[in-house]
């Protein structure tokens, strides 16, 4: 792949030779100087002194090898037709490099050696060895260079959350680690978080950090200590742990870098660099600029607040590496490349290993197009290959895959995501998809014509996920596969969402936390499924194909899969007059990616469906409008304004004022409201115009709809008892449709809470289902939850039989003891081979009255994992049923051939009687790769369904499904 970009970097170059008449050719070269005249023959020595000098038109040609500093092109410009061009010259490869040489090498001691360095970048710091990145002193050792493979230590719940212990830790003294960084993948595995190290304890092998709180720079800090799954970590920082080729440590009072090299190695031999500069490439209020076939190594590219600036051809290695110490859901620092201001574009470019994002977007239709971002996040927060704000963007035909995390978090509004090829996201963190978002309100953002496949992730894996809270996207025509979780997911609530011919190799669904969660103008319509969809109570679902065989659907089949022209919804906009069902019509052949060697030329177009919200900053948190109302302009009293509510998801909506995040308050006596102008309305087009209000303290609300000033549509809530409630109109419109305004008006006493607000078409065949919201009922006491199992359950060696003391198996999902006799189960394990033994009480005998079938029929489930929480080990689930049928599951996630294999080495009985039923299991370990030496530790959890009482049973209760062993306990071979 290098020589297709080095010759996409000279391609580059020679475009940018072409001539503009009148113009005039610079030269710049590493050994040249700024006095000289700027020619061939004597060049000038930095790009920023020839950005004061050039004109419209004018071009730099930028000799290749070394520039170590911070090239900065800032308050210049060129026009559309006579932009400033900056190329590198043909044939040769200009690096913008962040590093310094550091020289002057003496041996310390082996292999460990040390050199003068008199300058740091502080938490930055980041070292070259010959050309790669260094590992700064740690513990663990890395044994690889993959820097998405953490290597950490594993660690089980701990009993407090602002101390770590681990008896594996090495023998150091007392206060060893103070103030060493602790990374943490802990609890959920949501996000990595990282604290100093204020103090450690050689007895006990505790690291503490008393004083670190919960809030970081980069958001709460996702602890997770105590939590049962506990998780790993490693340390870094600490002279005393240069240890293995490529460690190193910066030595802040000596001005010194210590680095042990490989074995045998003299470092004065090497090329050793050391980072000096965050920024390799800046454009700083700039217009018209054009810069082709840099690379930039160990630094960022930046465009700030600049227009219509082209960069492409570009390699960005190594941009940016962080220490850590006050990090969680964010890294609370940029240490990525950022596009920003409006209309720029970045195409035709690789960007590669960095701590955070690989590129960061904000401002107005900028782009980014047949880009190759790749191995970002290796620090497991929420950065991305790709983090999208502001609106209109346009990111086609990239490449995105191998993060920690996410591969994209697309906010903002009305962007455009098509045709990019994104996989192995999840390599670090879990509860994740290849794109990302949470309370979010996209503005009609379109996510189409995208691969999504391959999530890496340990626990619950997601392709397109819409996570609770969100509003306003589009999701069509893309292709979803190995996923082992959700292909495409709209948590709830949710509101006008909608998945329209999609094709998914697996299965769909939803989840939310309460109950009344709605998804309201939410749909499914024509997508092909090897699964199922789960179904909701108010979301659309429309001409779906499910149970697809996977002949007909498969990885090498899905672009020839359209089950016939006709077979789908018309969806105006979207499909054509004869859809069909999934992302490929007849005679579709695009694909998703990058492809340097025939690179494309997309536009930014909007899908002109009716199905779009029509109101701007409904949900009142747009970040263009700073927290201001905007577009709303305010009427009668002007009472108006924008509050923020928790923005967490944890909290029912029904405690607060906001439905989530930003929402607007209506208070006084005096009416008081807003308006808004819609655009443009469809002529004899169905609209619904919906409100989301809790009202208290005797205030009512209307909305109203006005054409040309008059009043035409209204509609009233008086029930002001503090519940959220949904109030619509629908409205149909004429043929000559006039100018259109909404109006949300608040009457009498007390306060109006306002959120959501959508003037959306109805297509028909997808008419929202009502309710929209059903109020939340009063819960009765939830039973104490019983002790969580933290200490592993001890396995004992039995040639044969069990031992005498039985586990009981008698846990609701929520941990609160079930109902009725609970369930027993014996473990013993010898040889390689783990027995378990459950004995299930039911009134009378099970019914054996046809196909044993999990879910329908009385069985019982083993679910397990290698504990090793540095790798990604899957779950597997077996099923038994009283015919003595088994089954093995891929529900948690297993590779399929995985198991298949587990099925075929497994062997199971069941022995009926008149008061129940005995389920007896043998598993070979070997068979999934789990070891079978004493000591080694095993995630697992029993389940049991008695279907005479529709009753489960958990040995450890998950709060979720059985298989969720990372939730439930660890059982432990002596």
């Amino acid at each position: 792949m290098i020589t297709t970009t080095r010759s996409l970097l000279s391609l580059c170059s020679a475009v940018a030779l072409a001539t503009i008449a009148g113009a005039a050719e610079y030269v710049v070269s590493p050994l040249g100087d700024d006095a000289a005249a700027g020619s061939v023959a004597a060049p000038w020595r930095s790009v920023g002194h020839a950005a004061t000098v050039m004109q419209p038109g004018d071009r730099c040609l930028i000799r290749g090898g070394t520039y170590r500093e911070a090239v900065v092109i800032k308050d210049v410009a060129g026009t559309a037709e006579k932009p400033l061009s900056f190329a590198a010259w043909p044939g040769e490869t200009p690096v913008f490099s962040g590093c310094d040489a550091v020289t002057g090498w003496q041996r310390v001691q082996g292999d460990i050696w040390k050199a003068r360095c008199d300058w740091s970048l502080g938490e930055f710091n980041q070292l070259l060895l010959n050309g790669q990145p260094g590992v700064e002193a740690r513990w663990p050792n890395k044994s690889n260079d993959d820097l998405l493979d953490w290597e950490g230590q594993t660690f089980q719940a701990c009993k407090q959350e602002d101390a770590l212990v681990c008896p594996e830790l090495p023998d150091r003294p007392d206060g060893y680690w103070q103030g060493a960084v602790l990374w943490v993948m802990g609890g959920a595995k949501w996000t990595s978080w990282s604290v100093v190290v204020e103090n450690y304890d050689a007895a006990t092998k505790t690291l503490s950090f008393p004083n670190a709180g919960k809030a970081t720079r980069g958001g709460w800090r996702f602890m997770g200590l105590t939590r049962p799954q506990g998780g790993y970590f490693y340390l870094k920082g600490g002279k005393g742990e240069i240890d293995a080729p490529g460690e190193w440590f910066y030595d802040d009072g000596e001005k010194a870098l210590y680095l042990q090299v490989p074995a045998g190695a003299d470092a004065n031999a090497l090329a050793i660099e050391f980072q000096r500069r965050r920024s390799g490439l800046t454009l700083e209020r700039c217009r018209h600029v054009l810069i082709s076939g840099i690379e930039v190594v160990a630094a960022t590219v930046n465009v700030l607040g600049s227009e219509d600036c082209v960069l492409k051809g570009l390699r960005v290695l190594h941009q940016g590496n962080l220490r850590g110490g006050d990090t969680s859901y964010g890294l609370g620092a940029k240490v990525g490349s950022q596009l920003s201001g409006s209309r720029n574009v970045l195409r035709d470019s690789e960007i590669a290993y960095c701590a955070g994002d690989g590129v960061s977007v904000s401002g107005t239709r900028n782009s980014i197009i047949n880009c190759w971002i790749h191995h970002t996040d290796y620090t497991g927060s929420y950065d991305t290959p790709i983090r999208l704000a502001g609106q209109e963007h346009l990111v086609s035909h990239c490449s995105l895959h191998d993060t920690g995390r996410d591969c994209m978090l697309p906010g903002g509004q009305a962007n455009i995501i098509q045709y990019n090829d994104i996989h192995r996201m999840g390599r670090i963190c879990h509860d994740l998809g290849a794109t990302y978002v949470c309370a979010s309100d996209g503005g009609g953002t379109e996510f189409r014509y995208n691969w999504c496949h391959d999530n890496a992730a340990h626990g619950t894996r997601m392709g397109i996920y819409l996570d609770n809270f969100t509003s306003n996207y589009f999701v069509y025509r893309n292709v979803v596969w190995n996923i082992n979780g959700c292909d495409i997911r709209l948590n709830r609530p949710g509101q006008n969402n909608h998945v329209i011919n999609n094709s998914m190799l697996g299965k769909a669904g939803n989840w939310g936390r309460w109950a009344s969660d709605w998804l309201y103008h939410c749909s499914y319509i024509n997508n092909a499924v090897v699964g199922k969809i789960a179904d909701h109570y108010n979301a659309i679902f429309v001409a779906n194909r499910y149970d697809i065989p996977k002949e007909q659907l498969g990885i090498d089949t899905f672009m020839g899969f359209h089950a016939g022209q006709g077979a789908g919804l018309v969806v105006p906009g979207i499909t054509g007059d004869k859809p069909g069902v999934g992302a490929y019509e007849p005679g579709d052949t695009w694909r998703a990616g990058h492809d340097f060697a025939n690179p494309p030329n997309p536009e930014y177009r909007l899908a002109d469906t009716p199905l779009r919200n029509l109101v701007a900053h409904g949900s009142f948190q747009w970040s263009r409008y700073h927290g201001k109302l905007g577009p709303w302009e305010l009427t009668g009293a002007k009472t108006a304004k924008i509050i923020w509510g928790p923005g967490g998801i944890t909290e029912s909506y029904t405690t607060r004022d906001t439905i989530v995040g930003a929402g607007m308050e209506l208070a006084g006596d005096e009416p008081s409201g807003v308006e808004q102008a819609l655009p443009a309305l469809r002529p004899n087009q169905d609209y619904e115009y919906i409100t989301w209000l809790k009202l208290v303290d005797g205030a009512k609300l209307n909305i109203a709809l006005y054409e040309d000033g008059k009043l035409i549509a209204q509609a009233d809530e008086a029930r002001a008892d503090g519940v959220w409630r949904q109030l619509f109109l629908r409205y149909r419109s004429p043929d000559a449709p006039g100018a259109h305004r909404i109006a949300i008006t608040k009457s009498g006493a007390g306060k109006a809470f306002v959120d959501d607000v959508s003037f959306a078409g109805i297509v028909k065949g997808m008419e929202p289902r009502r309710p929209g919201l059903v109020p939340v009922a009063a819960t009765p006491p939830k039973r104490p939850p019983l002790p969580r199992r933290t200490t592993p359950l001890l396995v004992k060696s039995l040639p044969q039989g069990f031992p005498a003391a039985a586990e009981l198996v008698q846990e609701n999902q929520d941990r609160s003891k079930a109902d009725g006799a609970p369930a027993r189960a014996w473990l013993a394990h010898h040889d390689g081979v783990l027995r378990v033994k459950i004995d299930v009480p039911l009134t009378k005998a099970p019914q054996l009255d046809g196909p044993s079938q999990w879910t329908k029929t009385d069985g019982v489930e083993l679910c397990f994992a290698d504990a090793d929480n540095n790798a990604q080990h899957p779950t597997f689930v077996l099923h038994g049923f009283p015919d003595g049928g088994c089954e093995s599951s891929t529900e948690a996630g297993a590779p399929e051939a995985a198991s298949t294999k587990l099925a075929a080495a497994v062997s199971f009985r069941a022995t009926v009687n008149d008061q129940g039923w005995t389920a007896e299991w043998t598993v070979p370990l070997a068979a999934v790769a789990i070891p079978t030496a004493a000591g080694t530790d095993i995630r697992f959890n029993i389940g049991v369904f008695r279907r005479e009482k529709r009753q489960w049973l958990q040995w450890a209760g998950t709060g979720a499904q059985t298989w969720r062993v990372e939730q439930a306990g660890t059982i432990r071979l002596e």
